[in-house]
This record gives C-alpha cells, sequence and structure tokens, in this order.
C-alpha cells in the first residue's frame, strides 16, 4: 500500500481529468468514453439520477433547465443551479462534487484502489472563499484529504520532469475553457516558486465558440432564413442552438489546422415563415483571428502586467508554457511569439499537463494515518422488478430496500454492468425506493 497520496486531479471548468504518478510514470486515466478528458457538465434527471461528462454535455442545448455547465465560474458564491424536473437546486461546489466522484470512479474502476485522497488544482486567481469551497467540494465527494494546488505549479511541476529544467524562469499562459491564468515561474536551485499571477476568471475558449455563433453563424443564417434576434429564442430554437454551438466549437477546432473550413447545417426545423433551415457556408482563419484577436491581446497584457511585477524583463523568461485546448490556436502562438519574444514549449498535452503535474506533486505528500475502526460490511437486502425479457435496448429497474440500515442520512446505489460499458451514475434512494432505465446489450436467444 502507498504511504503517498499519488492522485492529481485538474478540475476544469470546461473538461477535467484525473492522474496517477507511480514513482516511474504518470498514467491518466481514461473515462468510460475512453477519453483523457471527462468534460464539467452535470445532468440531472427527474427520477434524481445524476449524469456526468459527455453525455450531459450533449443535453446542454436541448434540455438547458436541467443540465449545468462551468460551475467552476461562480465557484465559493451562494449561486444555485435549479434543475427543475427534478426540482433540485445544487451549488457550484455540490456540481464539483459530482465532477469528482466521476473521476474517482474513473480510477477505482481501472485500478485496485479505493482512492481516497487526491490532489486537487485551482487557479492561481482564486481566493479564500473558492478554495474553501473546492475542499468542500472534495469532502462532498468522499475524499478524506485533499491537498490544493495552483494549476500553473501543476503544469510546471510536469515540465520540470523534463531534462535542463532547473534554474529556469517560465511564464505558464494557461487559457482552459472557461478561465484564463497566467503564472511567472521560477525553478531555482529546484524549487517552484511562483513569483508573480494574474488571471481573469471569465475569459476562455467557450467564449470564442458564442463569439462564433453570435457573429458569424447568425448573422448569416438570418440573412437566409426568418429568424428572430439572439436574445428572443424560444424553446423550438434549441435544438437549432445545440447544432450550430456544437459546429462553432468544431469550426475552432478546424481552423487551428486549415485556413478555411465549411460548415453544414440541416435537420434543425423550420424558421418563422415556415422554411427548412438547411445552409452551408465557409468560414476563413482570418474571419475568426479578426474575433478574437481583442481577447488574445487582453492575455498578453495581463502577461506584460505579470512580467512587470515579478520586477523582472521578458528577456529574464526563458519559455512560455502552453496549458488548455485553446493555446492551439495558431493566432494567439503567433501573438505570443511576436509580442513577448519568448520561445514557446507545448510538448507536453496542453489539455493534461496540469493533471500530470499535480500527480507528480500528490507522489511526495505523505498519506495522514487515521485511525480507522474496522467494521463488517453490512449487506442490504434489494428486491429488485424488471421485465426478464425485452425487445428494446433498455428496460427499466425497479428496486426497494426493505431494511435502511439506521443513522443513515443518505444512501445512493449505482448499476453497473460487468463489462464496464454503462453505468446508471449514483442514483438516490427515496424511502427505500430507486428506479433506472438500463441499457441493455442485444442477445440473440437460440431455439
Amino acid at each position: 500500500m502507498s504511504k503517498t497520496i499519488n492522485y492529481g486531479i485538474d478540475l476544469g471548468t470546461t473538461n477535467s481529468s484525473i492522474a496517477l504518478y507511480d514513482g516511474n510514470e504518470v498514467r491518466v486515466f481514461k473515462n468510460r468514453d475512453m477519453m483523457d478528458i471527462t468534460p464539467s457538465v452535470v445532468r440531472i434527471e427527474k427520477t434524481g439520477r445524476i449524469i456526468v461528462g459527455r453525455r450531459a454535455y450533449q443535453s446542454l442545448f436541448t434540455d438547458a433547465d436541467n443540465v449545468a455547465a462551468e460551475f467552476k465560474r461562480w465557484m465559493g458564491q451562494s449561486d444555485r443551479k435549479h434543475f427543475k424536473a427534478a426540482d433540485k437546486m445544487l451549488t457550484a461546489e455540490e456540481l464539483s462534487a459530482e465532477i469528482l466522484k466521476s473521476l474517482l470512479d474513473d480510477a477505482r474502476r481501472l485500478t485496485t484502489d479505493l482512492v481516497k485522497a487526491a490532489v486537487i488544482t485551482v487557479p492561481a486567481a482564486f481566493g479564500q472563499l473558492q478554495c474553501e469551497a473546492t475542499a468542500r467540494a472534495a469532502t462532498l465527494a468522499g475524499l478524506t484529504e485533499a491537498p490544493l494546488l495552483q494549476e500553473p505549479l501543476g503544469a510546471s511541476i510536469a515540465y520540470s520532469m523534463k531534462p535542463g529544467s532547473k534554474n529556469k524562469r517560465w511564464l505558464v499562459y494557461d487559457l482552459g475553457g472557461g478561465t484564463f491564468d497566467i503564472a511567472i515561474v521560477s525553478t531555482h536551485e529546484g524549487q517552484l516558486t511562483i513569483l508573480e499571477h494574474q488571471g481573469d476568471n471569465m475569459l476562455g475558449g467557450k467564449d470564442f465558440d458564442r463569439l462564433i455563433l453570435k457573429k458569424i453563424f447568425w448573422p448569416r443564417l438570418q440573412g437566409s432564413f426568418n429568424l428572430p434576434d439572439l436574445g428572443e429564442q424560444t424553446s423550438k430554437r434549441q435544438k437549432l442552438l445545440k447544432v450550430i454551438h456544437g459546429k462553432a466549437e468544431e469550426v475552432k477546432i478546424d481552423l487551428s489546422l486549415a485556413q478555411r473550413a465549411t460548415v453544414s447545417i440541416f435537420d434543425v426545423g423550420e424558421d418563422d415563415d415556415g422554411d427548412t433551415i438547411e445552409a452551408e457556408f465557409e468560414i476563413t482563419r482570418e474571419e475568426l483571428n479578426q474575433l478574437i484577436e481583442p481577447y488574445i491581446v487582453k492575455t498578453i497584457e495581463l502577461c506584460r502586467k505579470a512580467i512587470e511585477g515579478a520586477h523582472i524583463s521578458a528577456e529574464d523568461i526563458s519559455t512560455i508554457i502552453l496549458v488548455g485546448g485553446p493555446t492551439q490556436t495558431p493566432l494567439l502562438r503567433e501573438m505570443l511569439t511576436q509580442e513577448l519574444g519568448i520561445r514557446l514549449d507545448f510538448t507536453i498535452d496542453p489539455m493534461t499537463a496540469v493533471a500530470r503535474g499535480a500527480a507528480v506533486y500528490a507522489a511526495t505528500i505523505p498519506l495522514k494515518k487515521v485511525s480507522v475502526k474496522h467494521t463488517k460490511p453490512q449487506a442490504l437486502p434489494i428486491n429488485l422488478a424488471h421485465e426478464p425479457v425485452c425487445s428494446e435496448t433498455s428496460c427499466l429497474v425497479a428496486g426497494r430496500i426493505e431494511t435502511m440500515p439506521q443513522n443513515v442520512d443518505q444512501i445512493e446505489i449505482r448499476i453497473e454492468a460487468e463489462t464496464g460499458h454503462w453505468t446508471s451514475g449514483w442514483l438516490p434512494i427515496q424511502k427505500g425506493y430507486f428506479e433506472a432505465k438500463v441499457h441493455l446489450l442485444e442477445a440473440h436467444i437460440q431455439p
């Protein structure tokens, strides 16, 4: 059994990830969708079933009343998201706890570890209230230990594992989906120190997506179809909004690789005159650059402010470390090089660098010795009811716990396929009763 924490979690505004450092190499855990990152999105259904990640994200624009995203931006505030179908109100820290539970489940599924401790990263711009809320989220997720680490330090630790990293000054440029962080980091004598930091908790790649939708997609669609302004949308436009929002993100990524991208929009309903909305148009990288350049300029201004605050010059910085998916934007890289004159380094995956560094840091933190009273696990008798044979690929499974244990405030249950292809997520139990729609694998019955 390990004597150190070893697990690191990047709890991001848009995407999150979990990694393990075993003393030799870093392992980033894939989720059930076989992806290194999990969308930081939560959906709650009418039954109280909680869905996290890609499947929740797919409902973001078609069922916005029951889906929450980008809640890291209001971490530490009293704001709550109302999930209409289940009539539940959750804070940002409660929603963050669901993301953490999902990440921990992925690690537990792929290892024999119970994973009760992990280092969690936070933006350098986070204040005391946001950090305390993150710590509470960790507790709600079942973690007994959750030291916090600033995200720029996490990325720096990942890069410090490379040869020739001692006695340097780095500028960590972390542009995520929802937040921006900049930090000047010193590696003097192997000691990582943040000399200065700046940031904007309301600036990220998702803002680029919204610009594309608002400034390019919608005006072009209005030029061909009778559509109201974006602020006047009704529920009948949800499918259209979902499709074009997804297309906006695709275009942003495509234009990172090519000078032009073609957008095809169809099967999204009708306009106010009853005409079928179908369109295809081309967008150039130059059009995108014009939209996002003011935002990149703002980040560079914050870089200069951080350099000045550290009482050094740009010539004293050896490398700009790029972190976050939006840093793959060509214009961003060009402007950073031209304006600051510092070499860029993005040799470690920008999407997982923070989690990797957090895991390495976690391997240096001893686990606390906690006195645990060992008790025999209590088996709960559960009566299940379901159709023995079903012609569909899903069926309803209902269950009741006949004898609820005493002194238990809340019990949750999860149904999983042994193959690992499906999970119900954690389901609440109300008065001993629960139900879930279970997804089945097709089988052929031999005569």
